[in-house]
Parts: structure tokens; sequence; C-alpha cells
């Protein structure tokens, strides 16, 4: 996947950068891309800028692939544990599992 890559992922989006040289573009698309990832506390106060639909979609795309991995992982691990295939008398690390 080139998801996390500079390159022009949602052609058909607005939003990309439009100001400097092709390569300043390229590295602020991946800063952008990069910086979406985490949960940034704020300031309770609208915001009135220009909005990027390409990082709304690239947030939107990895979140929802974050979701869906969350529970391939939740649906192994069940299937392991009522499947017996999984040591499930001599854990103490149970607490640690949901943590995952």
């Amino acid at each position: 996947m080139k998801v996390l890559k500079s390159d022009n992922f949602f052609p058909n989006c607005s939003g990309h950068p439009s100001h400097g040289t092709d390569q300043e573009r390229k590295y602020v698309t991946l800063i952008s891309r990069v910086a979406s990832l985490f949960n940034i506390a704020h300031k309770p106060v609208g915001y009135t800028g220009p909005l990027s639909r390409e990082l709304l979609a690239f947030t939107g795309f990895s979140r929802t692939l974050t979701k869906e991995l969350r529970n391939y992982l939740e649906m192994v691990v069940a299937n392991l544990l009522t499947a017996g295939d999984a040591d499930r008398e001599n854990r103490k690390d149970w607490g640690g599992l949901g943590l995952m």
C-alpha cells in the first residue's frame, strides 16, 4: 500500500497544497497525512479555514482501516480461544489481551 507516501492518492479530491515547489508540496502532503493519524487536543473553536477533501478522504480511509484491523484481530483471538488452540488455563495476562 502506498497510502502513507506523498503521492496523489486521491486525485479526484480537492485540497492539495498549492504553494511552493513540487517537492515542498509533497512534503506538506506527507506531513499532513502523518499528523492526521494522531489525536490532537485543541480549543473548541470553529474552524474557518479552507477544507482539504483529500485529507478528509485519507483520514476516513485510515480510521476505517484501523477499525477493520482491530475487528480482524478480535475475531482471530476469539477463534483461538473457542477452538482451544490457545493455552487458556495458565495465562495471567488476560487484561493485556484486551489492550491490543
